[in-house]
């Protein structure tokens, strides 16, 4: 089984870890990167998995199956004692021809195992959302090594369209970080891509490639304003989305006072829709013995914001426009504890996550790994048992 173990600094922490490594989203298979420490299977007195014949002892399951195989195949010997040189001759027979096999066998797996690790350094960096509208923003990347070797990042980002690769934000010395791209590092708004290269003593490792629309221009505001009053509680409001491309959704406010604040207080409901979309939608609600001023503001998928259209008067808009940020990446490793730790299994269960981003793609967790793998082993042990025996009495019976 090879195990990619090395650094891992979670971004914008100071401690440094040691983590044996599945990765994911690469083609070169690097083992489970099982901890000495992830309590699969359970230890209390034998009655987790793999334990429930032995439960007084905490002996596991499957060696108890096999020795009671094994003491089955004595009997079998001595009970046919008579044939005994018979036996051992065609056992001796039989071990060279398994020794052969399982020599070719061995060396095959060595070979494999050999290619499988081959990619001892590899680095990722976190998707970007698909739009932006500030152009000073965090690339995230972590990077690992098999061995305790230094690692140095760079990142590039080029323009559809403008420029190809360039390199930006200098040369990092952490293996898990980040890249600042800032305004001198872009030409205007356009689609960017970005990409980091890992260096080591072992060679160079490329990421994963990501990308991000940069838009820092307003949509129009929506038009051909009009409303009426339905019912004594409800409004009919019209009006038609402007021609961007990009457009998102309309936002609604209403008040009682013709000159008011545009802000979370006011405001009714944001009504998605495709550009130059027309709308007649009505609200309810409404006090029957007030009447109401309404304002619609345009919003496109990167956040930007249009002028008011509605009912004049003075309205000021105040909102807070959240863009959505990268999230540090993870590479799923499993924290290396000393062999003396002892864990319950909820601890087992909760440990292995770093830096709090997700892992895009989909991948077996090294704990589900070991546990498929490991509902395999008593099942294979009792099949491998019962060949023997079977194999010893046909070469009796054949005779």
């Amino acid at each position: 089984m090879a195990v990619a173990s090395g650094k891992n600094k979670p971004s914008e922490l100071t401690e440094i870890t040691t983590s044996y490594t599945n990765f994911v989203h690469v083609y070169t298979i690097l083992g489970m990167g099982i901890s000495a420490s992830t309590a699969i299977g359970g230890t209390v007195l034998g009655i987790s998995t793999g334990k429930i014949l032995g439960a007084a002892t905490g002996a596991e399951t499957r060696w108890l199956i096999l020795a009671i195989l094994m003491i089955l195949a004595g009997l079998t010997i001595c009970l046919l004692d008579k044939k005994k040189a018979l036996l051992l001759r065609k056992l001796s027979e039989f071990g060279k021809k398994f020794t052969v096999f399982m020599t070719i066998a061995l060396a095959f797996l060595t070979l494999v195992g050999s290619v499988w690790a081959i990619s001892s350094l590899y680095i990722r960096i976190a998707e970007l959302p698909e739009y932006k509208r500030t152009d000073n923003f965090k690339l995230y990347y972590t990077a690992l090594e098999r061995d305790d070797k230094s690692i140095t990042v760079n990142c590039y980002l080029a323009k559809d369209s403008g420029f190809s690769w360039r390199f930006f934000d200098g040369t990092q010395t952490e293996p898990s970080g980040y890249c600042q791209a800032i305004h001198t590092d872009f030409d205007g708004d356009g689609t960017y891509r970005f990409h980091a290269v890992a260096v080591s003593a072992d060679g160079s490792s490329s990421s994963n490639e990501t990308f991000t629309i940069l838009d820092r221009s307003a949509p129009e505001t929506p038009r051909d304003y009009r409303k009426s009053r339905e019912t004594s509680m409800t409004y009919k409001i019209h009006w038609r989305n402007p021609e961007d491309s990009d457009y998102s959704f309309t936002r609604v406010f209403a008040s009682t006072e013709q000159n008011f604040t545009a802000d979370d207080s006011t405001k009714k409901e944001d009504i998605t829709g495709n550009p130059n979309q027309e709308f007649d939608h009505v609200f309810g609600g409404f006090d029957p013995n007030k009447d109401y001023y309404f304002a619609l503001q345009g919003f496109d998928k990167a956040g930007n914001f249009s002028g008011l259209a509605g009912d004049g008067g003075t309205v000021t808009y105040e909102g807070t426009i959240v863009e959505e940020e990268s999230s540090p990446v993870a590479i799923i490793p499993l924290e290396v504890a000393p062999l003396s730790e002892e864990k319950d299994e909820k601890e087992a269960g909760e440990e292995g996550q770093i830096l709090g981003g997700e892992t895009a793609g989909e991948a077996l967790e090294p704990s589900e790994m070991a546990s498929e793998l490991d509902a395999w082993k008593t099942p294979g042990l009792i099949i491998i048992g019962a060949g023997i025996i079977a194999l010893i009495i046909y070469f009796f019976r054949r005779r």
